[in-house]
């Protein structure tokens, strides 16, 4: 069990005087309180009440990392979120039934082994973090259950990262790169808008954008699926719109926001419900 939870309750066994707690690595009080009262219930309703005392958090791009080179962000913070953190975390407080099984679910999202080391992290959604999540079981695609969807393929060679102008982020050999074919249905911004009312509550909304043979990328955001009621349907995301902030926005009015990028066109979503794989995981 992580230090920061053994502050949280204690413990027959004192922690040293001399180890410093970062607070902004505890999970809120308020928090550990919800899961307490809301564990029976289904995942994408803990996603949103385990998530309400998050709303105005920070946005911070590539908010965790593994607290050592080459990325010494923290491995778990609750002051600020990208899209992609904020995300998981949400997953692993909603499917986890302790605190431990918290830590090792987020580490099965983020990580494709079971090492925190930067170099497993899946970095890339489409070619990583996806299909990563679909195979251990914690995401179903559902795209197909909303609405018609268009195949989109997407094609990624190493000459294809070696072109690509983002390449100097990562401190990759250019063989390290994931590549492969991928193939997506998907659900077009009006199609979406339209039957809103069949996506289940924290079921994730992931944009896609239009295929360009030179960007090995196709993917740029995602949040999840929070309802209020029958006609209150919104996105739960961190996001750097508006000040940069955890936040909600109406769902309708944010696809139909996102038609209008310009530099790079949104081709539509896929839609990816969030599952409970425990019982058929094991743990290292």
């Amino acid at each position: 069990m992580n230090l920061f939870y053994l502050l949280l309750f204690v413990q027959a066994e004192p922690i040293p005087s001399s180890v410093i707690i970062d607070p902004k690595q505890l999970i809120p009080v308020e928090i550990l309180t919800i899961k307490e009262t809301h564990r029976e219930l289904p995942i994408g309703i803990q996603m949103k009440e385990l998530t309400i005392h998050l709303l105005g958090s920070e946005y911070l791009i590539d908010a965790a990392g593994e607290a050592k080179e080459p990325d010494l962000d923290p491995i778990v913070r609750y002051d600020a979120f990208d899209c992609l953190t904020f995300v998981e975390e949400a997953m692993a407080l909603a499917i986890g039934d302790s605190l431990e099984e918290t830590d090792q679910i987020r580490q099965q999202l983020r990580y494709q082994g079971t090492d925190i080391v930067y170099d497993e992290r899946n970095h890339f959604m489409l070619s990583q973090w996806i299909p990563n999540a679909v195979n251990k079981g914690y995401l179903v695609d559902i795209t197909h259950t909303v609405g018609d969807t268009h195949l989109v393929s997407k094609a990624i060679k190493l000459n294809t990262w070696a072109n690509w102008r983002g390449r100097h982020k990562y401190p990759f050999s250019l063989e390290q790169y994931p590549t492969g074919i991928y193939n997506l249905g998907v659900l077009s911004l009006d199609s979406a808008i339209l039957n809103i009312d069949k996506i289940p509550e924290g079921s994730l909304i992931v944009v896609i954008r239009q295929n360009k043979d030179y960007n090995p990328l196709l993917i740029t955001h995602l949040g999840f699926v929070v309802r209020y009621s029958d006609t209150d349907v919104r996105i739960r995301h961190a996001t750097k719109m508006a000040g940069g902030t955890v936040k909600d926005n109406y769902l309708t009015w944010y696809l139909d926001y996102i038609r209008y990028y310009d530099r790079w066109p949104v081709e539509g979503v896929i839609i990816l419900e969030p599952q409970d794989p425990k019982a058929e995981i094991v743990y290292p």
